[in-house]
């Protein structure tokens, strides 16, 4: 995803972009080594390496695990008898790069939640006189994203988009909530 779209994204949900992640099973695939996704995600869990920080249970495609690039370098030692450095050290870059984007992101759309409206407008207006170009015209439109999000409409729309994935999740995994219910219940 491009920068911009990532601040477009950041601007409409008013929160701060999350870490980015890599699955274990990708990386697997990616070295040739998906046969062995059940022995490293036991040796991660083993090893007490699944924080929920760093590392954590992709519970949507199970045994898969989610590295951010602190999980990636704190299990970097079980990683390398799976696959080769040259394939962990390009992904642990690419964790790295897509990090440093989502933190300069994350502090320009935080700067425009900082700024009160008039300060917008009247940097929305310079904006247009400068004749910048295109970086002018990107600038514009975040201003005008910011403005559009701090309505209540907007509101409205998040929170609605909010309870409809709630909902998604609660349909789609109902068997899932339905078993560990009925588990906790029978050892409770």
């Amino acid at each position: 995803m491009k920068s911009k779209d990532r601040m477009i994204r950041a601007i409409r949900s008013r929160k701060n972009l999350e870490s980015p992640v890599i699955s274990l099973k990708k990386l697997l695939a990616s070295g040739g080594m998906e046969h062995y996704l059940n022995l490293c995600s036991d040796r991660l869990a083993s090893e007490l390496m699944i924080d929920g920080e760093g590392t954590k249970m992709n519970f949507a495609d199970f045994p898969d695990i989610l590295f951010t690039e602190s999980g990636l370098f704190d299990c970097r030692h079980i990683l390398e008898n799976y696959l080769s450095v040259d394939v962990l050290m390009d992904a642990w870059q690419l964790l790295l790069d897509e990090e440093r984007i989502n933190r300069e992101v994350n502090s320009v759309a935080a700067a425009f939640r900082k700024m009160k409206l008039r300060k917008l407008l009247k940097m929305y207006k310079n904006q247009k006189l400068s004749k910048s170009g295109e970086s002018g015209w990107l600038v514009r439109k975040w201003i005008m994203w910011e403005i559009w999000s701090r309505t209540p409409l907007s509101g409205i729309w998040r929170k609605a988009k909010e309870i409809l994935a709630r909902i998604h999740v609660r349909v789609k995994y109902k068997w899932l909530f339905d078993m560990v219910s009925s588990t906790a219940a029978k050892y409770n």
